[in-house]
């Protein structure tokens, strides 16, 4: 239960911080609707958590039997939304925006990630000394 409470808290961080963190490195450039970042959150993280947590204590037997394939589904789907966000904006970043923006881009999604695997790893094990394995989680 623990991991599901940490994803839930960074999903409602980043929900928060996204749209700062893209203003502070990229500018005004780029701009991130906070409505449209709160739906998408909700539809694509928040919701199979939901589902997953009601599975688990309603049916714990079938939960336990497709656990197994969850992992790999949620890198596949996550992978294909990421894929059409990409898809849809290529033009824009390839053409409009220009070799600069795409570069601010390209570094803003990198260190808004590794901060928040950093951050997602330090604060446990060095702040609150939790295990390794905890931490990792």
């Amino acid at each position: 239960m623990g991991s599901v409470t940490l994803t839930t808290a960074s999903t409602v961080l980043a929900v928060l911080m996204t749209p700062l963190l893209t203003k502070w490195l990229v500018g005004s450039t780029v701009t991130v609707s906070v409505l449209a970042l709160c739906q998408a959150t909700a539809r694509v993280i928040l919701a199979p958590i939901l589902t997953g947590m009601i599975l688990n204590a309603k049916f714990p037997f079938l939960s336990k039997k497709i656990s197994r394939f969850t992992p790999a589904a949620s890198v596949l789907l996550v992978s294909l939304i990421a894929g059409g966000v990409l898809a849809q904006n290529a033009a824009m970043l390839l053409m409009g925006a220009g070799a600069a923006t795409l570069w601010k881009v390209l570094t803003a999604v990198l260190a808004l990630h590794g901060i928040g695997f950093a951050m997602g790893y330090g604060i446990p094990k060095w702040l609150v000394g939790q295990s390794e394995r905890s931490s990792r989680t």
